[in-house]
């Protein structure tokens, strides 16, 4: 091959390498985009409150974040995080991390389904996946259907009575359950806490 085409089929190479190189960013971009659905338990009793969290992971345009309307829950609270870096635990880079935290408990018992979420992430409609929980009879409350528990006797042993040691007391009587969403997690990327008396 003469010289000068050497020259120019490379000049040619690099305009073609560098053309490519600068669409990578744009198309990984897109293809990293993730809207899912998250719930801090499967197995719940009745009335228990619970956290939907509905996440969108390396979108930088976030429009129209509706969340569905749910029949079977009372929603207790809603509200967003938002966007907030985390590291990708697969790729070991910083990811933008939106998510918007619905709390909820159920009305009723059974196996219930949490419809996912819709929204307009990078001017592209995308919804998140739906999940099912299931809700069970507790002893603890009432449900519709349940038995009638009127006749059960609750012994009161929150109030102290003379010669009562209230260190004693608070050993025998008071349990404090914590269960989290997580056992690990990366700076920023938020856990939720749940404490039961």
């Amino acid at each position: 091959m003469p010289r000068d085409k050497k020259i120019t089929f490379f000049i040619k190479l690099r305009m073609v390498i560098f053309i490519l190189a600068g669409f990578m960013p744009v198309t990984q971009l897109f293809s990293q985009v993730k809207f899912y659905t998250l719930v801090s338990e499967r197995d719940l009793s009745y009335n228990q409150t619970f956290q939907v969290q509905y996440v969108i992971e390396g979108g930088k345009n976030i429009e129209q974040l509706k969340v569905p309307k749910m029949a079977d829950f009372n929603t207790e609270e809603v509200f967003d995080i938002p966007n907030t870096p985390s590291l990708n635990p697969n790729t070991m880079q910083l990811v933008d991390t939106y998510s918007r935290i619905v709390i909820l408990s159920p009305k009723r018992n059974g196996q219930l389904l949490i419809q996912g979420a819709v929204a307009v992430i990078d001017g592209k409609l995308m919804k998140s996946n739906p999940i099912k929980v299931m809700v069970r009879k507790s002893g603890w409350a009432s449900a519709p259907g349940d038995e009638d528990n009127s006749d059960v006797i609750v012994e009161d042993e929150s109030e102290l009575v003379g010669g009562e040691n209230i260190d004693e007391k608070i050993k025998k009587n008071f349990f404090l359950n914590a269960s989290v969403n997580k056992t690990s997690c990366y700076v920023g990327e938020p856990v939720m806490a749940v404490y039961k008396a």
